[in-house]
């Protein structure tokens, strides 16, 4: 959260989403899921998404870990991160 706001958030998910649309605005894509129940669902879409490379070195670092340049989160609805790691 102490990324300066740059992008306008739409949220996608009904409910409280506050959190998602807060880091939206910061530039990152959100997705959620209910707890044992299917894949992770787009909460919320930045307008001006970040690129790794704009984040500070320490959260790049972490990012990194994570980081799946095959898919295009903006084109997704929802993500099964299984199908695209070793999660074990």
């Amino acid at each position: 959260m102490e990324l300066p706001i740059t992008s306008e958030a739409t949220g996608h998910l009904p409910g409280r989403i506050d959190d998602w649309l807060a880091l939206a605005g910061r530039g990152l894509f959100g997705f959620d899921w209910s707890l044992w129940a299917g894949p992770y669902l787009r909460a919320a879409t930045p307008s001006k998404p970040l690129v790794v490379d704009e984040l500070p070195e320490e959260l790049r670092q972490l990012v990194v870990l994570v980081e799946w340049p095959t898919l295009q989160l903006s084109e997704l609805e929802s993500v099964e991160p299984q199908s695209h790691c070793p999660c074990g």
